[in-house]
């Protein structure tokens, strides 16, 4: 009888490298920590601050997908999102946004955001499964608003709960 070795490439975990553009530092280390603890791939992460950040960033290649904030120090709202796609045309873009409204949702995606997430996230898998469809399907993803999700936490509610426990 034989046995055949996995092939370690086939069981290494996905890898793809993101960039965040979010100038809340609260904000962006809830990001950066999701994605750290998504079980099934690996993100090689970046975090700029403004859309002069990303769009040297982004000039360099190598990115898979943008992760964007669209209130900024040197852009805001839809303004944001055109600056990101004239950068990264060919990229993803899924927009992390306070402002949950749902005319701007759809302003967004009909201008060929890959996705739109509240900053309402409540789990790492969600984030995570949120990317993986933008990463692997040209269509829009759609992430619930928190309103209509009764189980939802607020950034800001998950920033000012007591560390470590």
């Amino acid at each position: 009888m034989s046995y055949c070795q996995p092939d370690p490439l086939l069981l290494a975990p996905l890898s793809h490298r993101l960039l965040i553009v979010e100038d809340n530092p609260g904000d962006a280390f809830l990001l950066q920590d999701a994605l750290e603890r998504a079980p099934k791939v690996e993100y090689a992460v970046a975090h700029v601050e403004t859309l002069r950040e990303a769009a040297a960033e982004l000039a360099g290649g190598g990115y898979d997908l943008v992760l964007l904030d669209l209130g900024l120090p040197d852009g805001r709202g839809l303004d944001s999102f055109h600056a990101i796609r004239a950068a990264a045309a060919n990229l993803p873009i899924v927009v992390v946004s306070g402002n949950e409204d749902p005319e701007l949702r759809s302003q967004v995606l009909d201008l060929g955001a890959a996705g739109f997430l509240g900053k309402g996230l409540d789990a790492p898998e969600s984030l995570e499964r949120k990317l993986q469809e933008a990463l692997a399907s040209p269509e829009v993803v759609v992430e619930r608003l928190p309103s209509q999700r009764p189980d939802h936490h607020l950034l800001s509610e998950i920033w000012f709960m007591p560390w470590g426990g």
